[in-house]
């Protein structure tokens, strides 16, 4: 069966995006190493920050073939599973933006971060994953903190607003400030 799913210009997923060769070229963008998890988001959003223009094309021009037994719908615990490498493509990502003098960039893609993460972090863990997720949820936000406290309250309030979530921006400071032993 092939149906056509309308997405808005969506940054994250790698199909149904086309980039130059020599725009890769010329920003180093590749796949990050190691990552087998939110590559793709990784490397999408470094390249539309990157790119002086986008187009967006309304007409479907790439089939995409859903698979159940795919990583991410194998395991109604996804976050939780792989936890530690969204957080370790997040800090790909922030670190790519950094190195390119992108620092209000990166700000903005941890702001997203911290904003989304929350709400999964209340969930209920297995106690042993929840110390692991903890303790490199921790390193993150002490290192690369200071992201955060760039954002204004507008800033934060547009990422809860396009993330969708639920929380409060203060329940999300005081959780965050709180893992930052503020």
């Amino acid at each position: 069966m092939v149906a056509f799913v309308e997405h808005e210009c969506d940054p994250v997923f790698v199909h149904g995006k086309c980039y130059r060769l020599e725009f890769l070229r010329e920003n180093g963008l590749r796949f990050p190493d190691g990552l087998n998890i939110n590559e793709d988001s990784c490397f999408n959003i470094l390249a539309l920050t990157l790119s002086p223009r986008t187009k967006h094309m309304a007409k479907p021009f790439y089939i995409w073939k859903w698979r159940d037994d795919s990583t991410v719908r194998q395991h109604d615990d996804f976050t939780q599973r792989f936890f530690l490498q969204i957080v370790d493509s997040n800090a790909i990502l922030l670190d790519g933006l950094i190195s390119r003098d992108r620092e209000a960039d990166a700000s903005l893609a941890f702001g997203t971060f911290v904003i989304r993460t929350y709400p999964d972090m209340q969930e209920e863990w297995d106690a042993e994953r929840y110390a692991v997720a903890m303790k490199r949820l921790t390193e993150h936000l002490v290192g690369y903190g200071y992201l955060w406290d760039m954002l204004t309250d507008e800033n934060k309030a547009e990422i809860l607003v396009t993330t969708e979530s639920k929380a409060s921006i203060d329940d999300i400071q005081k959780w965050a400030d709180e893992i930052r032993g503020r």
